[in-house]
This record gives C-alpha cells, structure tokens and sequence, in this order.
C-alpha cells in the first residue's frame, strides 16, 4: 500500500481524530454499494485532513455526531469532487448536511474544463487514478488493499486540485459564480422517492405497450422487485428492463417457451421454481385487467406560438454565443427550460429575474440579450 491512512471503526477512534478540527480545509469523498444491493448505503467515508487520511466504516456502527459537526461547519471548507450523490446520502444514511462546500466539479466546468472528472483533472499533476474500484463492492470486509489504496486517492490530491481551480476562476472572475453553485448545492438534501406503484411505466420501451401488456408489465416489474429485495441485488443483477420487455411480447406458458426466451437469466431455465414462478407472474399479468396509462395532469407550461418559438431559438442562439466566448457549456449560462421561462416572462411583462433557480451571476451574464 503507498499511501498511509487511519481505519477508524470505533466512535471514541473517530471523535478523538475529529475533535482538534475547527478550521481549515478537510477533502471528503464517499463511497457506496449501489451495483450490489437493492437499497444503496454508504459504506466509507474518507476524510482528508493535512497529510491524514481516514477511512471512517459507518458499517461499524459508529456515533457520526463528531462528523456532522465539522460537516455543518461553514468555517471548515469540505472539498468534495461531484458532490451532490454524497450529499443526498450523508442527510439520508446521516441526517448530517453540509456547509462550507467547495466542489472540483463544478469548479471545474467554470473553469471551462471540458472533461471534469477527477482522473482527467488529475493528469496534469502526474497522477494515475485506478478506475477498476468505481463500481465494487464497497461493503465487503475487509476491504483489500487496492480499494483501500483507491479510496484513500480519492481525497488526497482534492487540495491541490482545489488551490489551482480557485487560482484559475480568481483570474476569469468567476469566483462569486461558484460561490453562488455552492451555496445551492448545499440545500440538497435526500428525498424519497414516491411509491405510488407505477415505477414500471419509466421502464424504457414501456410506452409502447399496449393497456394489456401494462399489466403483465407491471406483475413481472413486481416479481422482480420482490426478488431483488429478498437477495439485496440490484434489479438489473436480477433481470434487465430489456428480459422484461421480450417477456411481455413473448407471454410464455410453459418452461420450454420460457427457455426460448432471449437474455433468460439461468436461475429460471429449465423449469426450475423460480421458472415456475415467473411464469405463474405472466399468466397472473394475463389475466389481470388491462392497465390504463394514467392521464397525465396539465403541466401548466404554455404552448408556445409560432414567432416565440422563434424568438427562443434567437435566445438560445445568443446564449451559445456568449457561452462560445466565456469558452463555458451552454447549458451551464441557462438551459432550455430556463430560458423558456425567462422569455414568456418577459413578453408577459414580469420580472424575468424572479424566475426559480435563477442565480445572480446568470442575471448578469444574460442580461444584454434579454434586454
């Protein structure tokens, strides 16, 4: 192992480690089991303090308080790289959020980077980032040496990285602007997704199912469903949208017809219980009522006339243009949707800086054109 760093697995380890921290910098990266379960959860915390690295195991059961006090610090600066996952899963798993942000991804894309991940921006410094880890089983014990090694690098070069971006956007001006991005991201927070029984409808290609195949859809995305969450796998790792798809066009009945079926997960060939019962889901989906799509509610967006339509492509235009010059992302000035609604604002009369999501640093930039 070439780099150094603290287990820490015991919350009076952890506390004692934390406690000397009230200023400063301190790097933050997490990472999780989403590849490997059904319900993600963080499984490792790096925190980079100096020339200190912990890796913190919130599987241990640890007291996290003394992390959520310097995470709430805004007077201790949290560098993270990509941070709003983290942050969504350190308010759910936690309860703690985070103050004091500075983030090299946006920082980055500011400073007009085109490719903005960490290995790419790490380049420059001579340093070699293994990706083969991004995707493991972060919940294994112990973990091996490589993917602690992985870890560890996560959080280590985030200062430097961070010093020569903050460098950069001092010079373009655009310091405020990030400060702006930061402070945004710092009112992320998780929020469960409703379960309201049609998640089967955003399974793509489900559109083009018709009221009786919607329903063998939806007993086959809830055989799965169950599957998955009493092995704690993924759904993909169970059956692919794509098996479930050539399940509802082919409807078999027999564990032969089954068999025949492309991309058949071999747990289910060959007339197994688990073919049996996925074949009692088809039938049981048959022989329900034909699924009648909701009826979607209005959105509230106007339709767009003929000439607005136009006058947004000019907006859209303009917008590339000063994006071209500034050598930013488009999307980064404002999106589509954004600009849609600043324009029918505008020819509504209203103040276009009120718009939601709005910074002040985009009122600035798109001002002249919307003026």
């Amino acid at each position: 192992m070439g780099t150094n760093y603290i287990w820490v697995d015991d919350s009076s380890r952890l506390a004692r480690e934390l406690d000397p921290i009230r200023s400063g910098q301190v790097a933050v990266d997490l990472e999780a089991d989403s590849f490997h379960s059904f319900r993600e959860k963080t499984c490792l915390i790096q925190f980079t303090i100096g020339e200190r690295h912990l890796l913190i195991d919130p599987l241990a059961g640890l007291d996290t308080a003394p992390l959520g006090r310097i995470l709430g610090d805004p007077l201790i600066e949290k560098v993270f790289h990509g941070s709003d996952y983290d942050l969504r899963l350190l308010h759910r798993d936690f309860g703690h959020r985070v103050r004091g942000l500075f983030d090299t991804m946006i920082a980055a894309r500011f400073a007009g980077e085109t490719s903005f991940g960490l290995a790419a921006l790490l380049e420059p410094f001579g340093v070699e980032l293994d990706k083969r880890h991004q995707r493991a089983d972060w919940a294994r014990r112990p973990l091996p040496p490589e993917m602690l090694e992985y870890a560890v690098n996560d959080t280590a070069h985030l200062f430097r990285l961070s010093d020569l971006l903050r460098r950069r956007l001092k010079v373009l001006g655009r310091l405020e602007w990030v400060a702006e991005e930061f402070a945004f991201l710092e009112t992320v927070q998780w929020s469960p997704p409703e379960d309201d029984g049609m998640a089967f409808l955003k399974v793509k290609g489900a559109s083009r199912l018709d009221p009786a195949g919607l329903a063998v859809l939806r007993e086959l995305f809830l055989f799965r469903d169950t599957r998955a969450a009493k092995k704690d796998l993924p759904r993909f790792r169970v059956m692919r949208n794509q098996f479930l798809l050539d399940l509802v066009r082919a409807r078999p009945s027999t564990p032969e017809e089954l068999d025949r079926v492309q991309g058949l997960p071999r747990a289910f060939a060959g007339g197994s219980g688990l073919g049996r019962a996925l074949l009692h889901a088809v039938r049981k989906g048959i022989e329900a009522e034909p699924f009648q799509r909701p009826v979607s509610e209005p959105s509230g967006r106007r339709r767009m006339e003929p000439d607005q339509e136009k006058r947004l492509k000019e907006l859209l235009g303009a917008r590339d243009k000063i994006a071209e010059e500034l050598e930013l992302e488009p999307s980064l000035l404002g999106s589509r949707k954004l600009l849609t609604s600043l324009l029918l604002l505008k020819e509504d009369g209203q103040d276009w800086t009120t718009v939601e999501g709005l910074r002040r640093w985009q009122k600035s930039v798109l001002a002249p054109i919307l003026l």
